[in-house]
């Protein structure tokens, strides 16, 4: 909310009236699968990172987890996910333009993890898979500010009153999709839990080219188209 001096009393920001979009779906994912996917998880991070960090992420691991031949299965078993968001949901043409995942990492969160507020810069979607999500694991933040022209509060300092937050669990075989430009984070889990919150992080680019990989776009090699 914002004074109007002209006009007088309160009155909300254009933006709030507006929502932002988070697509999920739970899946059905086999044991098979994701044993695979978890075990090119594990030696993407290592097995000593995995056991002492609180959290993996991004930083602690490489990007091309796509690459890995263990997760054509699992990412074959996202994309009818992933096409519903883009051509239904987004009404994107597929005709018009090719998709790409350009950056896939392992999301590993231990008892005490906790994710800082981040966005994605660069691509279009992101998406987050939970492989396993024992009971009293963290979910996940979204956070959208409110970019009013006529408040300045906002502009100088974003605040809690400055944003629209959500929250969504994690539970197992659940992908949530995204604008890659919404802020969101990792909340921490809450208690012991019996074994780490296992996830695939991955970026969506729409491109079929790329001259640059700075500023959050991968290189070239590294694409992966989603639909043939």
């Amino acid at each position: 909310w914002g004074r109007d001096a002209e006009r007088g009393g309160d009155v909300m920001p254009v933006e709030a009236w507006f929502p932002t979009l988070v697509f999920y779906d739970d899946l059905h994912v086999s044991d098979a699968t994701r044993e695979a996917a978890l075990a090119a998880i594990r030696d993407a991070v290592g097995e000593e990172l995995l056991a002492t960090a609180p959290r993996c992420s991004a930083a602690e691991s490489p990007n091309t987890l796509h690459l890995d031949p263990r997760l054509a299965p699992l990412l074959g078993d996202l994309v009818p996910s992933v096409g519903r968001f883009l051509f239904e949901v987004l009404r994107c043409d597929p005709r018009c333009t090719d998709f790409f995942i350009g950056r896939c990492w392992p999301v590993v969160q231990n008892t005490a993890g906790q994710g800082e507020l981040h966005r994605h810069a660069g691509a279009l979607v992101s998406a987050v898979f939970y492989l396993d999500a024992p009971e009293g694991s963290g979910g996940i933040e979204f956070r959208k500010p409110y970019w009013s022209s006529y408040d300045h509060l906002v502009k100088q300092e974003l605040t809690a009153v400055s944003f629209s937050q959500v929250t969504y669990a994690a539970v197992t075989n659940r992908l949530l999709l995204f604008a890659s430009d919404l802020f969101h984070r990792a909340l921490p889990n809450t208690g012991h839990l019996p074994r780490p919150r296992m996830a695939i992080a991955f970026d969506i680019y729409s491109m079929t080219r790329i001259d640059r990989h700075e500023g959050g776009l991968p290189h070239v090699e590294n694409l992966k188209k989603l639909f043939s």
